[in-house]
């Protein structure tokens, strides 16, 4: 089968019934809002779990630069023991030091249902009869007004954007030998997207990605490959396309997906 791996831009970007029908195969979705390279290599035992499987994933500078630090609560509900050890081991000494209190934390949730569900149960213990949340206005303008934030922040913290980078390395080798193919797509983000350090992330990731494809690790598809145009008017937001750019997206993987694997030597 196939299975999708990544942040919501797979969510949006990809019709996993469609995929299916058109490639004749199953589709397994692992993809989830906020599953950033960080989150991905930590949660990596949910994306292996048969060795036919071939991992379609998309990955560009917007992914790699995402994130200015750690943040638990987007790993520790996917923890694995795997994945954990994997992200500890791109971690330099003193960003462990920095971050042991989140990593013992995350280390006990990959191992320990009822310590990864302890955020879902505290609301309960300290809300038994709330479901009030606030109004979908006062939601909307915060939720943007964080976006619009995090556009400008992007790639600000390069110990981040290396760890990253050092973290896909070591998933790449390691998924490489237990599943059928690794197939990145080059990512992209709606081209009117408010960001000065976007083209050099996305410069480095590409030499990054290519880099995994020469050792054998990847099949890297990058974007002029793709033969994909996706314009302004394709985009529901600045990082997710619409239903049309949805189609377009599908079409495109079916087509890259349909091919035979590269089995690597």
């Amino acid at each position: 089968g196939i299975v999708l791996l990544g942040s919501s831009q797979l969510v949006y970007g990809i019709d996993v019934p469609v995929l299916a029908a058109q490639t004749g195969r199953p589709v397994h979705r692992r993809a989830v809002a906020g599953l950033f390279p960080a989150e991905i290599v930590a949660s990596q035992g949910w994306s292996d779990f048969h060795p036919d499987n071939r991992l379609a994933m998309m990955l560009s500078g917007f992914d790699l630069g995402a994130r200015r630090d750690l943040v638990p609560d987007a790993i520790r509900p996917l923890a694995t023991p795997a994945g954990m050890r994997d992200l500890m081991a791109a971690a330099e000494f003193p960003f462990r030091i920095r971050h042991w209190r989140s990593l013992v934390d995350l280390n006990f949730a990959a191992v320990c249902d009822l310590w990864r569900s302890r955020d879902h149960a505290r609301f309960l213990l300290e809300h038994p009869f709330q479901v009030a949340a606030p109004t979908v206005a006062s939601a909307d303008q915060e939720a943007l007004a964080a976006q619009k934030a995090a556009y400008q922040r992007l790639g600000s913290s390069r110990e981040m954007v290396a760890l990253c980078r050092r973290a896909l390395e070591i998933f790449f080798e390691e998924m490489s030998g237990r599943c059928l193919e690794i197939v990145v797509f080059e990512g992209r983000v709606n081209p009117t997207y408010p960001s000065e350090e976007l083209e050099t992330l996305h410069a480095e990731t590409r030499a990054f990605l290519l880099r995994q494809q020469q050792k054998g690790y990847i099949r890297f598809v990058p974007i002029e490959e793709q033969t994909l145009d996706l314009p302004e008017s394709f985009w529901r937001d600045m990082t997710h396309v619409n239903a049309e750019g949805r189609r377009k997206y599908t079409e495109m993987f079916a087509r890259i997906l349909a091919e035979p694997p590269q089995r690597r030597e």
